[in-house]
Order: C-alpha cells, then sequence, then structure tokens
C-alpha cells in the first residue's frame, strides 16, 4: 500500500509510522489551482502509479481527488474509488464554481465508485449531476470510542488547566477556513455572552482566516472571553471541559468533531449541512440549525447554558445514539475493504 499526498499535513507523521505503507510526497501537489503546476502534478501521479503498478487509486478531497483521478484514467489503473467528504462547488459563484463542477462531473465519469460520507452528501452530488446513482455507496465514519472518553477528574484539570473556573464552556473544533464559517462562531458568541455574561467560548484549529478572527475578537470585545487555542492533541480532553460543542460550517460531509462530541457526551448545535442531521437527533442529542440562522444558533446555546441539567441528558443520548450507530473504525475499513474487493472482481 503506498500514500501520496503533498506536502506538510499535520497527519504526516501519523502517516510515517503506519505499518506496511510507503508515503510519497509531492510538493506541488496543493489546494490552490494553478493550471500548469496541476499538469505538472497530473505527470508526476501517473508516473508514480505506472513505477509502483497500483492496481486501485483511493483519492480524497476535491483538488487532490480530481487531479488523482486524471492521472489514473491516464494511465489506465483498473479501479479509482473517490470518497467525496462534502461538496464545497456549490458555494459562491463565477467561474469558478462552473469550472469545479465540471471538473467533478468529468472525474466521476473515470470513476468507478463514489462513497459518500453521508445520504446528504450523495443527494447533493447526484442533483449537482455528479456521477450516477449506480456509482455511489454511503459509508459513514466511524470512530473508536476510548479515543474520545475523559473522566471527570481530567475534565476538572483541563477546565483548571484553561482557567474556565465555573464558566460554561462552548467549544468548536474546526479549521479556520471559510468552509467552517468560524467568523460566524464569534459573532455568535457575542449574542450568547448577552444572554450568559459568563460563558466561555474555544475555538480549537488554525488556519488562513486566524488574523481575521484575531481582529474580530478585538472588534467583538470577546478577547477575555474567547479563546483561539490553535491545533491540538488532547481534544478528547478538551471535549471534556466543554458543556456544548457547535459547528457554524457552511458545507460538511460528515463532521467528525460531532461524532467525537456524541462520544464524549456532549450536546451538539450545528448548522444543518452535509451529513449534520443525520449525526444529530435534533431536539434530542442537541439542535440542528438551518444554515446561516446565527441567532436560532446562539439561542440554542443559551438554553442549554441556562439548563445544564437539559445539556447533560442530550449529551448522554447522544454517547448511545454514537454507540448505535458510529462506533468502531474497523467497521468502516471493513466496508470499504469490501468495496474495493467488489470494484476489483467487477472490473
Amino acid at each position: 500500500m503506498i500514500l501520496i499526498a503533498g506536502e506538510g499535513g499535520l497527519l504526516m507523521s501519523e502517516a510515517t509510522a503506519l505499518p506496511d505503507v510507503e508515503r510519497f510526497v509531492i510538493p506541488s501537489l496543493q489546494r490552490a489551482i494553478n493550471p500548469w503546476q496541476d499538469v505538472a502534478v497530473l505527470c508526476s501521479l501517473a508516473r508514480l502509479l505506472l513505477r509502483e503498478r497500483v492496481d486501485i487509486v483511493h483519492t480524497h478531497s476535491s483538488k487532490a481527488g480530481i487531479v488523482g483521478r486524471l492521472a489514473a484514467g491516464l494511465v489506465r489503473i483498473p479501479v479509482a474509488v473517490h470518497t467525496i467528504h462534502g461538496f464545497g462547488v456549490d458555494v459562491g459563484c463565477g467561474p469558478t464554481r462552473s469550472l469545479l463542477q465540471w471538473s467533478e462531473r468529468f472525474a466521476a465519469t473515470i470513476t468507478d465508485r463514489l462513497v459518500a460520507v453521508s445520504h446528504r452528501t450523495r443527494e447533493d452530488g447526484l442533483r449537482m449531476g455528479i456521477g450516477h446513482l449506480h456509482q455511489y455507496v454511503t459509508i459513514p465514519y466511524r470512530i473508536d470510542e476510548d479515543v474520545r472518553s475523559c473522566s471527570i477528574d481530567q475534565r476538572h484539570a483541563t477546565r483548571q488547566n484553561l482557567h474556565l473556573n465555573g464558566a460554561p464552556t462552548v467549544g468548536m473544533i474546526a479549521c479556520l477556513k471559510p468552509q467552517k464559517a468560524p467568523l460566524d462562531f464569534l459573532r455568535v458568541a457575542h449574542q450568547v455572552l448577552r444572554h450568559v455574561p459568563s460563558a466561555q467560548f474555544l475555538l480549537i484549529g488554525d488556519g488562513e482566516l486566524r488574523n481575521q478572527i484575531e481582529t474580530d475578537i478585538q472588534r467583538l470585545g470577546l478577547a477575555s472571553q474567547c479563546r483561539l487555542l490553535g491545533w491540538r492533541r488532547d481534544v478528547p480532553e478538551l471535549l471534556a471541559a466543554m458543556d456544548v460543542l457547535t459547528l457554524s460550517s457552511r458545507w460538511e460531509g460528515l463532521p467528525i468533531a460531532i461524532l467525537e462530541a456524541m462520544a464524549a457526551g456532549k450536546p451538539v448545535v450545528a448548522m444543518n449541512v452535509g451529513g449534520v442531521g443525520e449525526a444529530i437527533a435534533d431536539g434530542q442529542t442537541g439542535y440542528v440549525i438551518p444554515p446561516g440562522d446565527l441567532r436560532l444558533m446562539a439561542d440554542r446555546i443559551v438554553s442549554l447554558l441556562q439548563s445544564p441539567e437539559q445539556a447533560v441528558e442530550m449529551g448522554a443520548r447522544g454517547r448511545e445514539r454514537f454507540q448505535a450507530q458510529f462506533l468502531g473504525a474497523e467497521r468502516m475499513v471493513e466496508q470499504l475493504d469490501a468495496l474495493y474487493q467488489k470494484a476489483w472482481h467487477g472490473r
């Protein structure tokens, strides 16, 4: 098995440590669209796939997914699989959107299987004319329970280290990029503080919008209530320290942060994009908010912070839902392996 990726990335050290996996780095494989550079990446990928005698190519993300499948088609790799983690192409307008939609549609014509991480993702793809129904298979994310469980003592220790004291705490775990709309998280925090002045907000992650976020924190007067924690390795402990997890995304596939919060027994308030509504039972394990309705999101968070018993009950139901539907990474791996086998024998 080989892994091909661009340069950098927070998980590269974990990838390097994987047994029986050979890693190849293509520095020019980057997120931004650069026609001449992307052609060079296409050629590099094609040569690498030929040299390594690859039989099955499995791609992820929009840019790498398109270029990777084009390379696989160019050198006639027997099986091409692509996992759709959400569609950013239906956000925005103009030539870029049209180009991305056309590229996704074309790439789907040389793809054997399209793996959707939620039913909503599959429906969105079909609505945009990306692939055909027979190409799709839905395989939701699954995670292991033990990596998200923390004791009460760990909760107290983390809260003490963050100087949260007894303050009700809301968190968001996300890359600081337009997809996740972290600036909306700040606007929601500003509204929540009008009703719960003691609330504290944790923003875990980093990215291109960090400078603008720092500016807005000062502009909105949130310096003492909102903290940017950057990328962290102690997410289970941070989840334990929270009372509510929120996610203000504009588009998604199936946010793993929500599954992690459910595993940790925390209620979730999130925008109804992608598979969010398939993970959260609205009104039972958290709240699903119409996209862009920041006022309602703030109101739901306030209701949970002002009724901690309700928040605990919702979190407990969320944990039960997680155990029933999203527990066990090995199960997800088995589903993918079965998909490879079926695609290979049916090629």
